[in-house]
C-alpha cells in the first residue's frame, strides 16, 4: 500500500504566482538524484531548441553551465525555495531508483508547477501523465516533453489547472486519516 505524506503548511498556504517566468524550469531535488543526467540532456537537447530557457538547479558551483542557461539557485529556507518554485514554469525531476516518495514532486505539485519526469523510482506513482505532469519513456522522450511544455501553452494551462483543482489535499491531517484507515482495515 502507498502511504501518503503530508506537506508543511508553508507550501499549502503559499500564494500561487500568476507572474511567473515562462522561460524558467527548476530542479530542486538532491544532486545525486540524476542532476548530472538532467544537465547533459539540457545542454544537448533542450538549450539548443529553446535558446532563452533558464534552468535553476541545486548548486553545483560550475560557472561554465551559465552558457547553457543553467544557474545555481540559492539554498536558503523554505520561503526562498517557494519563491523559486512559484516563479518557474515547470519542475524537471527525472527521478532516481533510490527515490521512495519524492517529497520534492509533491511540493512542486502543491504550488501548481507541472512536472516533467522519466518516472524513475517513485515518480511514476507521483505524476499522472497528461494530468499533473508528463512522463518520458527515455531521455529523448523526456527532452522532447520539456521542449513541448515550453512551447505548448494550452498543454501547460491544462496541467496547471488540474494542479490548481488538486491543491490543498496533502495536509498531514488527511494523510493521518488515510493511514489510520489502512491499518484498521488490515
Amino acid at each position: 500500500r502507498i502511504i501518503d505524506y503530508g506537506l508543511d503548511e508553508i507550501f499549502i498556504n503559499a500564494k500561487i504566482n500568476d507572474k511567473l517566468n515562462s522561460n524558467q524550469s527548476i530542479f530542486f531535488s538532491r544532486q545525486d538524484r540524476n542532476l548530472d543526467m538532467l544537465i547533459n540532456v539540457w545542454k544537448n537537447s533542450i538549450s539548443p531548441k529553446i535558446k532563452d530557457a533558464k534552468l535553476l538547479i541545486t548548486p553545483k558551483n560550475d560557472q561554465s553551465l551559465k552558457m547553457y542557461g543553467i544557474y545555481d539557485r540559492e539554498l536558503k529556507d523554505q520561503k526562498s525555495l517557494i519563491n523559486d518554485l512559484i516563479s518557474s514554469r515547470m519542475a524537471l525531476i527525472p527521478g532516481h531508483k533510490a527515490e521512495l516518495y519524492c517529497l520534492a514532486a509533491e511540493e512542486a505539485k502543491e504550488l501548481c508547477l507541472p512536472i516533467v519526469t522519466m518516472g524513475i523510482g517513485s515518480l511514476s506513482e507521483r505524476i499522472k501523465h497528461n494530468y499533473d505532469g508528463l512522463i518520458g519513456k527515455n531521455i529523448n522522450d523526456f527532452s522532447s516533453l520539456v521542449v513541448e511544455l515550453y512551447q505548448n501553452n494550452q498543454l501547460w494551462n491544462e496541467l496547471r489547472n488540474n494542479l490548481i483543482i488538486s491543491r490543498g489535499k496533502k495536509k498531514w491531517k488527511n494523510a493521518a486519516i488515510k493511514f489510520l484507515d489502512i491499518i484498521s482495515n488490515d
